[in-house]
This record gives structure tokens, C-alpha cells and sequence, in this order.
């Protein structure tokens, strides 16, 4: 089973590339470019990119899409939008720095999330307040940045809440959705064993994290188990909902086999449109959660990063229906038994608005930026 699942996992990988390799081969001279990580192996990302592709087609702006991670290996455009996510970290902004250090102004970056400026060099701080513009997903890193003096900034909702989609009329019985993910368990080329590629990371931005990298993985898929187990027992049916091609490989490798696993999607539509046919839904991911907030699913999201606290506290959420990636180390504060018992985090339709509403007009105004004549 091992086997079946690897092999799985490593196919959607390889096809997620072929794809981006074909469209990069296909898409010849374009002026802008939409950049962002792992366009096509995390539905999260693709979320962030697709409002940008709907408002340049509608002026019928031609762009390219490229890979942050691999930008060095695409051919330059005058302008770029990176498309947000958690990408504002240093290795990132030195290969931005690298290539447009000489026209920042041809720069605009929408939905971001950084790590912290003080781990980079003053030319790369200057260039970012030279950037025409910069939208942030988090107040607490607006603040930070207007505190520094940057007058280019604002602050919006995700980007993925700017994303038009229908919702399903019908909910499944007794169906709940959950998204795992392989959190501080990484995959050694025989097994997921405890640990993440990522330390020097969380070294300097998340050190509670770091200290505790070794027990974390294990107490997580503990706690997810127990709460399928419990759920189960009740008469539920559970499904999982992959992210990434990572996520499902993960899950099938460790989640009861009662559990319904469903295959990777590139389609955040729908996705979203399934999430909105369960009784109550389980997240991980950050998009994870934006999704089961957007599909008007009650959702119980798992906060195991900053950015994930950052967006409940943004939406002004009720705190009480969310599980904090710290608790799993007290076993005494939480219990997957009575995680069942929560009933999850919605949202009124006035809220939505709200939320759609800024990040829709962030993304205008971002191409705005770019192309003032149109």
C-alpha cells in the first residue's frame, strides 16, 4: 500500500510539472507575468492566481505564469505581480531583488506574507519600499510595515476570497470533510518520519515550534486519528480533502481506512463546491480553512502556523471552535473526542461581502498599478 501511495504521489507531481512546463513552452512573449509558488501542486496557490488571470483577460492583457521558486529559469517580463501566499520569505526576495532590482516600480506583490524584514540587507528593504505596490493578507504585518516607514502598502483579505464559484444546494448526510497535512513529518525516501526540511526556518521565526519539532508530527496524527475513530463511531462518513499531492500521500499513509480519500484537484471551484456539501468541515491548510469558511461549511480549522492565527484574529471570528497546534503538546487540553462536539466556525453573508469585497478591490487596484491606461 506504501507503494501504491508513493507511486500515486509522485505521478500527480510529475504531471503538475508537465503542465507547467507546457503552458511556460506555449505561452511565447508576454510583458507581465503572474508569479507564485507551486502554481500547480498546491491548490492554495492556484487559488491566489486565478482572480489575477480573470481581471488581465478581461482587459486582454496577455501574461506569462511563473514559478517563484524556478523564476530564474523563465524569461523576463517588464512587469510581475507576484500573487501572494506565504512567499515574502529571504530567499524569495533575493531572487526578485536579482532580477528587477533596477525597476521596482515594475513590481507589485497582493496577498503577501513575510517573514521577518530584519533578516534582510538594507538595499532589499529599500527595494520593497520602492515595489508600486504591496498588499498585505495580515494587519498585524501591515502595521509592522508602516511602522517601518513603507507608504506603499495596505492591508486586504486573502486573495482566494475575490474567487467565484457556486455552492452545491445539497449537503451529504451525516458527511464531514477534513485536510491533513504533513505537519513537522517529512518523507525520507522509505517512510514520513518526525522533523521538517524547514528548521532553519522556524529557528528564526517560530522557536516554541522548533524546540518541539520532534513531538508535534506524531501527536498531530494522533489526534486526527482519533478524531476519525470518533466520528466514525458516530455514523459519520469521513472524506479527505488533499491540498497538495503531499496531503493525500500523507493521509492515506497514516488516517484510518475508513477514511474516503479523494485524489488531488488542480480545481478550486470544485473543491469549494464539495466542502459546501458536509455537515462540518476539518482544516489544516490555510486555504483549507478559507475554503470551508467561503463554502458556508461550519468549519474547524487547526492553527499550526502564525499565519493561520493571523487570519481567524483578522476575520474576527469566534476563538472557542478552533484548535491550536500547541494544545496537542498538553494532553490534558484537548481531547479529538470532543472536538466533534464543536460547532465550528461560519460566517454571515455580510461578512463574506466584506471580505470579498477587499480582497476583490486589492487585486484590481494591483493591476491598476501596473497598467494605469486600462
Amino acid at each position: 500500500m506504501m507503494l501504491l501511495n508513493y507511486t500515486r504521489w509522485r505521478f500527480n507531481q510529475i504531471k503538475a510539472r508537465v503542465v507547467e512546463e507546457k503552458r511556460t513552452f506555449s505561452q511565447g512573449d508576454c510583458s507581465i507575468a503572474l508569479v507564485g509558488a507551486f502554481h500547480e501542486t498546491n491548490l492554495g496557490d492556484i487559488s491566489l492566481r486565478i482572480p489575477f488571470e480573470k481581471a488581465l483577460s478581461k482587459l486582454g492583457k496577455r501574461f506569462a505564469i511563473q514559478n517563484l521558486y524556478r523564476i530564474s529559469k523563465y524569461k523576463s517580463t517588464d512587469k510581475i505581480i507576484i500573487t501572494g501566499g506565504a512567499t515574502g520569505v529571504k530567499e524569495n526576495i533575493e531572487a526578485i531583488y536579482s532580477r528587477y532590482k533596477n525597476c521596482p516600480d515594475k513590481v507589485v506583490m497582493c496577498g503577501m506574507d513575510f517573514s521577518d524584514l530584519s533578516e534582510l540587507k538594507d538595499d532589499r528593504i529599500t527595494f520593497l519600499s520602492d515595489c508600486k505596490g504591496i498588499t498585505l493578507r495580515s494587519k498585524d504585518q501591515y502595521s509592522k510595515f508602516v511602522d517601518q516607514g513603507f507608504s506603499n502598502v495596505d492591508f486586504a483579505y486573502d486573495n482566494a476570497f475575490a474567487l467565484d464559484f457556486e455552492l452545491s444546494s445539497e449537503k451529504q448526510k451525516k458527511a464531514i470533510g477534513i485536510n491533513i497535512l504533513n505537519l513537522f513529518m517529512t518523507w525520507t525516501g522509505k517512510k514520513f518520519e518526525p522533523g521538517t526540511f524547514l528548521l532553519p526556518l522556524y529557528k528564526r521565526n517560530d522557536p516554541d515550534a522548533e524546540q518541539n519539532v520532534l513531538k508535534i508530527g506524531p501527536a498531530y496524527v494522533n489526534y486526527f486519528n482519533h478524531l476519525v475513530n470518533a466520528l466514525v463511531a458516530q455514523g459519520f462518513t469521513v472524506e479527505h480533502i488533499p491540498f497538495t499531492p503531499e496531503d493525500d500521500f500523507f493521509a492515506r499513509t497514516f488516517l484510518n481506512s475508513k477514511v474516503r480519500f479523494l485524489n488531488y484537484s488542480r480545481d478550486p471551484f470544485m473543491i469549494i463546491n464539495k466542502i459546501s456539501t458536509y455537515e462540518r468541515f476539518y482544516s489544516t491548510r490555510f486555504h483549507a480553512t478559507v475554503f470551508g469558511l467561503i463554502s458556508k461549511t461550519p468549519t474547524v480549522p487547526f492553527i499550526y502556523s502564525k499565519k493561520c492565527a493571523d487570519l481567524i484574529e483578522d476575520l474576527d471570528l469566534d476563538h472557542s471552535d478552533f484548535v491550536q497546534r500547541d494544545e496537542l503538546l498538553n494532553t490534558n487540553a484537548i481531547r479529538a473526542e470532543d472536538a466533534i462536539n464543536h460547532s465550528g466556525i461560519k460566517f454571515s453573508d455580510q461578512q463574506f461581502l466584506k471580505y470579498r469585497s477587499s480582497a476583490f478591490k486589492a487585486i484590481e487596484n494591483s493591476v491598476r498599478l501596473l497598467l494605469p491606461n486600462h
